[in-house]
């Protein structure tokens, strides 16, 4: 088991108002973005808690029996963020980047899906074990589901929804048998009997019990939801990628949210509401501008490596197959093309050999370098000189521990993200 998280290491700073027991009250979701950790509230106005780059951390979860720590899933490693001691740390560096849905259970263990099989994995020091195998790209889970054995959840994935035990984990089929490839985020509803689908080919009802869906009244698209948040039994909190919206759970009907944030950088939302437990990573995409060089690069900030192996698994083979092939390399080249520069002044692996550090910024564009340990989050500005070698002429002030300190009053307000 790993060490206790230490007090004096904080670095998420809440407002004065703010304790455990009020957590599910006043907030309903924390983002994770490049820009840091935000509390989204019912009318989607945020808080900053951190100011940390998360992008690569693509699902996290809420564990705990109030639900008061997260458990964050990454390319760069398994974290869990503590709200009740105010800090966070790194359990594991092993790769997370292809898990796509989790439930957290109330034994201190997570049941993740992923790309390359469903893991259970042990909150208190990271260590993991495989339930089953298979390709579970998850779009939407429900548990616990009363209309089924306690032990059973529905899974919801482009192929087909699926009954899947989470103690020996066998799995089934549902009754009614459809394809969901449009689907986006699922929500179950308050009755816990039905679930609400968003997809960009409209919203839908589903049975949890046979399988069976309908359309929704008001039945509108949502190519680019990156979550859903029940707030009680008719209503919704929708994080989309341009804002948020109310959404009505009776009839599909929705609005603007009162304080619609823009969520450009957003790379996962951990519900903290009434289904707080259940997480999914969205599909959404997600898209914005970042200098580099001082030049506006459009980038696709969605993972890589999860959307190819989405689009090859859902391919198969035959001519969809290679057509999905033909787009996975299109997406691989604009990643690869963003990073390309970098290898001309070996900036990337040379400031790795000078300082021991997760991310180098190289005027103002961040660049993700491998570190040998546990570092902090560093910024640095980096020349080369004309021996070849990389020399750094500046270096932000940086603790050597694995958090760092934040600013100690956040603000709410309306915030670009």
């Amino acid at each position: 088991m790993s060490a206790p998280l230490k007090s004096d290491k904080q670095n998420i700073t809440l407002p004065p108002d703010f304790n455990v027991s009020r957590i599910r009250e006043t907030y309903v979701a924390a983002s994770f973005t490049a820009s840091g950790i935000f509390l989204v509230q019912e009318s989607g106005a945020t808080v900053r808690i951190n100011s940390e780059y998360w992008a690569f951390n693509t699902l996290a979860v809420a564990i705990g029996h109030d639900r008061s720590q997260i458990l964050s899933f990454g390319t760069s490693g398994l974290f869990i963020i503590d709200l009740a001691r105010k800090s966070w740390r790194k359990l594991t560096s092993d790769f997370w980047g292809t898990a796509h849905g989790a439930i957290a259970l109330a034994c201190e263990s997570v049941i993740v899906f992923g790309s390359s099989g469903v893991f259970k994995v042990n909150t208190f020091d990271g260590s993991h074990v495989k339930l089953a195998g298979g390709s579970w790209i998850t779009l939407g889970i429900a548990f616990p589901c009363p209309s089924l054995p306690r032990d059973v959840a529905v899974i919801l994935t482009g192929t087909s929804s699926w009954l899947f035990n989470i103690t020996d984990g066998s799995y089934t089929k549902h009754g009614n048998i459809a394809m969901w490839p449009t689907a986006c985020v699922m929500i179950l509803n308050s009755d816990s009997k039905t679930a609400t689908i968003l997809s960009s080919s409209g919203s839908y009802i589903l049975n949890l019990s046979d399988g069976s869906y309908k359309r929704t009244a008001n039945s509108a698209s949502w190519p680019r939801v990156k979550a859903a948040l029940l707030l009680n039994e008719k209503d919704a909190l929708v994080i989309n990628q341009d804002c948020s919206y109310a959404l009505n759970m009776l009839d599909g009907g929705y609005s603007k949210s009162i304080a619609s944030e823009s969520w450009q950088t957003l790379a996962s939302v951990c519900d903290l509401g009434p289904n707080a437990g259940i997480a999914c990573m969205s599909f959404g995409g997600t898209y914005f501008f970042q200098t580099v060089f001082g030049v506006q690069v459009f980038i696709v900030a969605i993972n890589a490596i999860q959307f190819i192996i989405f689009i090859v698994t859902l391919g198969g083979f035959g001519v969809f197959g290679i057509f999905s092939v033909i787009i996975s390399i299109i997406f691989a080249a604009i990643v690869i093309s963003k990073f390309y520069p970098l290898r001309r002044y070996g900036l990337a692996l040379r400031a790795a050999s000078i300082v021991d550090l997760n991310t180098v910024v190289i005027q103002q564009a961040e660049v993700p370098v491998v570190a040998q340990q546990n570092a902090a989050y560093a910024k640095v500005n980096v020349q080369e000189t004309q021996s070849g070698e990389c020399a750094i002429l500046e270096q932000a002030s940086v603790p050597v521990t694995d958090t760092a300190v934040v600013a100690q009053t956040p603000e709410i307000e309306k915030t670009t993200i």
